[in-house]
Formats: structure tokens, C-alpha cells, sequence
């Protein structure tokens, strides 16, 4: 099994958008099955999208790279299979994914932020009571403890390593996708529960959580695979409860936590009908690189 593109090409035949593209991975092999699954979660996180090129493989290694690979290339066998001819499909294919890959920050800054203060502006509508001194210098005293001891250290473990197989072992199906993403939930939620029981968190953090996961699903398979857009939409979610939340107090506080979950819930849910239940994950479906018609010069 070989990774990587094409070693060479004509300056005359690059297109004119290629220096404004996104970087890209393409994986080649043939009857690879578990250790092309391996090579491809390990490429997950780096937040790019992954071309994997199949030279005739007789085990699982297209459907294993269906649930991996943002398209999958299976080569005509009508001709002579060759490491540059997959290279140079696969390149080919790259070429004609949709940008994406690197978070933008818009897609993380937004969400905890909307969410923290909406939630906080509701529970006044709804009676609560402001702290008569508001101190605006705790985001900057927090923020250096939550870099280093904060919630999004849990994201290269539930995100980076467990969501990618529970992808795997449900396939790329609508079906899939939910079941791996609620039992990422349960998992979740079972590691914070001793929390929860102990006082330390309300109990709506079981309902936030549902929401959390599924939202994170959907950042993960938008930036196709990016755990640091995950591991960045969760330091920012506990920045701000840390800030905004800590305003309310005894029962102002129960109902603000409520409220941020259920705004969680309904970005979630929102996300949910918006992508039909995919939350931007890609069908299973056979992709044909486009015919190159001569290869790729080589230097």
C-alpha cells in the first residue's frame, strides 16, 4: 500500500486555481483490509480529505475505505493496474473534491458564543437575577487552566479514536451514522455521570451532552475529520459556562444550564433536518475518477 500523490506534473497543465487549493492525501492498495483502515483513521487527523484508489482488491478494502475516504476510485481492470496509474486517478479525483478540510474559525467561534449569552439573556427574560458586580477579567483567568487541564483534551479520544470506528463498524448509512453518534453520546455521558451524581454538574449536562455529540459529528465530518475544530468548539463551550454560566446562582443557575442545553439541542436537532440525518456525512456510493487522458508527466 503506497500514500501520496503524483511525483511530478507540467507547470503548463496545473490549473489556475490549484495554488488557492486546499492540500490533499491519496492512499493507494490492494487487498490492504484492516491495515487500510488503520492508515486511513490515522489520516483523519490531519483535517484533509483522503482519495483512496483500489487496484482490484478482493477483500474488504473498498468497503472498509467507503467509511474513511471522502471517495473512493475503483480502477478499470480492462487495464494494466500500476502504482502511477492509481496515483495519478486518485490526483485526479482529488482535484475534483469541493474545497474543505481546515476548520474555519467561523465554523467553531459561533456556536458556544450565541449559545452561552442567548441562554444567559433568556434566563433574565425569565426572572433571573445579575451578580450585582460582573468581573469581565475571569475569561482571562480561566482561560490558561482550561489550555491545559480542559474538557477538549477528552476530543483526540472520543473524537480522534472512537467515532471514526464506530463509523466503521456501522457503515456510512443514515442508520450508521445516528447509531455512532448516540453511542459516542452514551459513552460520553458515562464518563461524566460520576460528575453529575456528585453534584458537581446539573443534570441537564446529560441532555447537553446529546446535543454536543451530535453537533460534533457534524463539525467532525465537515472539516472530514478535523479534531481540532471539535477539540476548539469544546474548550470555547467551557470558556464561556465559565464565564456567562458562573453569572447565575441556586435556582437562576439550574434554569440557565437547562436553557444552554436545550439550545444545544436545537442547533442539534437543526443539523439534523438540514442534512437529512447525515450530519455531512457521505453516501456509500462508488465513485469513478474522471478518464485522465494522458498521464501526468513526471520530472
Amino acid at each position: 500500500m503506497n500514500g501520496g500523490a503524483s511525483s511530478g506534473f507540467r507547470a503548463d497543465s496545473m490549473p489556475a486555481d490549484l495554488e488557492a487549493a486546499r492540500a490533499g492525501i491519496v492512499v493507494i492498495g490492494r487487498n490492504e483490509g484492516e491495515r487500510l483502515a488503520a492508515c486511513l483513521r490515522s489520516l483523519r487527523v490531519a483535517a484533509l480529505p483522503i482519495v483512496y484508489v483500489d487496484s482490484g482488491s478482493v477483500d474488504r478494502s473498498v468497503e472498509l475505505a467507503r467509511s474513511q475516504a471522502n471517495r473512493v476510485v475503483e480502477l478499470d481492470p480492462a487495464r494494466p493496474f500500476s502504482a502511477a496509474r492509481a496515483r495519478n486517478e486518485g490526483f485526479a479525483a482529488l482535484l475534483a473534491l469541493e474545497p474543505q478540510g481546515i476548520p474555519r474559525l467561523s465554523d467553531v467561534r459561533v456556536d458556544p458564543l450565541v449559545i452561552a449569552f442567548t441562554a444567559a439573556a433568556l434566563n433574565l427574560l425569565l426572572g433571573a437575577q445579575l451578580p450585582a458586580q460582573i468581573d469581565w477579567a475571569i475569561p482571562f483567568q480561566v482561560l490558561p487552566i482550561l489550555l491545559l487541564m480542559g474538557g477538549q483534551w477528552e476530543e483526540p479520544g472520543w473524537t480522534g479514536f472512537g467515532l471514526p470506528r464506530l463509523f466503521e463498524r456501522f457503515g456510512p448509512s443514515v442508520a450508521g451514522t445516528v447509531t455512532a453518534t448516540l453511542i459516542m453520546a452514551l459513552i460520553r455521558t458515562a464518563w461524566h455521570l460520576p460528575l453529575v451524581l456528585s453534584g458537581s454538574m446539573y443534570w441537564s449536562e446529560i441532555v447537553l451532552i446529546i446535543g454536543f455529540q451530535i453537533v460534533f459529528t457534524w463539525l467532525f465530518n465537515r472539516t472530514s475529520g478535523g479534531v481540532l475544530a471539535v477539540m476548539l468548539c469544546h474548550l470555547l463551550n467551557n470558556s464561556m459556562y465559565a464565564f456567562a454560566g458562573r453569572w447565575f446562582t441556586g435556582a437562576d443557575g439550574v434554569s440557565e444550564a437547562w436553557l444552554r442545553a436545550g439550545l444545544w439541542c436545537l442547533l442539534a436537532l437543526g443539523l439534523l433536518l438540514l442534512t437529512g440525518l447525515r450530519l455531512g456525512r457521505k453516501p456509500a456510493l462508488q465513485v469513478e475518477a474522471p478518464r485522465v487522458g494522458q498521464p501526468l508527466a513526471a520530472k
